[in-house]
């Protein structure tokens, strides 16, 4: 990782850097006050070093990703990758607190990347390397393993509809869960707009895109729809809405996993 083009915070504490300002308070960059509180924030939360690093190029610097209220920047901190999610300065909101929050929560459940700490324009949590939902699920070439997959997020999905924690992007998740590099394992991102007062489900939104959605065409993917019984699943996700019962769910699962074998 340290052959990566890096930034030490410690060095910018007082040093005024244009690229890193773009990205730090990005949109603007001529802002001196801002980016010298927010590296100082960083260094306060423990943070060492910024990579360039990533899939968005803004200016001179690559990033993890870029939407409409933050920033995610690779980083290091006490010697492990770190994601950081930073407040845009034209955001909507204040704060990165209810992210915060949220997250902790999922994990509560066993869910989500590892949070580690925050404050007001810094989220940090646990690096996932990997490739986004959308981008793995088009290259996919085992049907155990897409199962695999989609049985692992029915799992988590329950688990934060046990808490009654609703992830309110999860019925286009492309964007919203990485699978991880090394075992491939689905990890829920993306927290900022969950709720507890939504009364959506977060496993039949993820089945439903996976298993009943004719836009998303994958072949292994067509072909584990084809080992499954519609009619049941629908019964079951229509009985899951009403319910939200562990035993509800892991029928669900169940027609999952035993789809054309085991996994």
């Amino acid at each position: 990782m340290d052959d990566m083009k890096h930034y030490m915070i410690s060095n910018y504490v007082r040093r005024y850097d244009a690229n890193l300002a773009k990205v730090i308070c990005y949109p603007f960059s001529n802002v001196r006050e801002q980016f010298f509180n927010r590296m100082n924030d960083l260094l306060k939360l423990g943070v060492d070093k910024i990579f360039s690093q990533g899939r968005v190029q803004i200016g001179k610097i690559r990033v993890l990703g870029k939407g409409h209220t933050s920033i995610v920047i690779l980083g290091e901190r006490r010697g492990l990758k770190v994601a950081i999610k930073v407040l845009r300065l034209d955001a909507n909101r204040k704060s990165m607190k209810r992210e915060a929050l949220m997250l902790a929560r999922a994990n509560a459940v066993s869910v989500g990347p590892k949070f580690i700490t925050f404050s007001k324009n810094f989220l940090i949590y646990e690096y996932v390397e990997g490739v986004l939902l959308g981008e793995w699920i088009l290259k996919v070439n085992s049907i155990d393993l897409l199962r695999r997959v989609l049985v692992i997020l029915a799992q988590q999905t329950w688990r934060l509809d046990s808490i009654g924690l609703v992830h309110l992007e999860l019925s286009n998740p492309k964007k919203h869960i990485i699978i991880e590099k090394s075992t491939y394992n689905p990890v829920i991102i993306d927290f900022e707009t969950a709720s507890f007062l939504s009364t959506k489900s977060n496993l039949t939104r993820v089945i439903q895109y996976f298993l009943l959605n004719p836009r998303l065409k994958n072949e292994l993917l067509m072909s584990l729809r084809e080992k499954i019984s519609k009619e049941e699943l629908y019964r079951l996700l229509k009985l899951y809405k009403i319910r939200r019962e562990w035993k509800v769910a892991k029928e669900i699962i169940f027609m999952i996993s035993n789809a054309g074998g085991g996994i």
